[in-house]
């Protein structure tokens, strides 16, 4: 295209013309990517923080019932009971979370699998949790072994079960 024998007026014209076509341009890539953006952040405020926020609540809850756990051998018998209704009703409260994150959180087949682990970590704690118990009311006169008994489970058992429900947790989380 031969622009030499274009007049002063056409040649601002033009060149105007392309500005504008690019301005045009620009505001409609400009307008898509606030658009997708728009979607990103809607799905992070309606899914992945809600979700972080009640695996958060899981977390914190379990964590005190292991420390609860931790100081239930020693207490007198007035605190032991104190310490077992809490752990008791933190576990209907980690029950409730994981159903409100299964009714609501599992969005794609990567958060099931996560999920997935979760409940298994955590159907691990509850038997092995009631294990535990079994040995604390069997009564059969040799307290000692039931106590050597329960401590192995705690250790062996109970302590490798709560890391890998946190564990899964915190995978489930950075998912999210």
């Amino acid at each position: 295209m031969n622009t030499r024998g274009w007049t002063i007026t056409r040649r601002i014209t033009v060149g105007l013309g392309a500005l504008l076509a690019m301005l045009v341009l620009i505001s409609a890539l400009a307008l898509l990517r606030i658009a997708a953006l728009r979607g990103n952040v809607g799905g992070l405020a309606e899914n992945s923080l809600p979700s972080v926020v009640v695996l958060g609540e899981i977390s914190a809850r379990v964590q005190r019932q292991q420390l609860d756990r931790s100081k239930l051998f020693d207490a007198p018998v007035a605190e032991a009971q104190r310490l077992q209704q809490e752990i008791d009703s933190l576990e209907k409260e980690v029950v409730e979370y994981l159903k409100r994150y299964e009714a609501n959180y599992l969005v794609d087949e990567e958060t099931g699998r996560l999920f997935a682990d979760i409940r298994s970590a955590h159907d691990a704690i509850v038997a092995t949790r009631a294990r535990i118990e079994a040995l604390d009311q069997a009564g059969s006169g040799d307290e000692f072994k039931q106590l050597i008994e329960q401590q192995r489970l705690i250790k062996e058992v109970q302590d490798p079960n709560y890391a890998r429900f946190l564990g899964a947790l915190q995978a489930a989380a950075a998912h999210s």
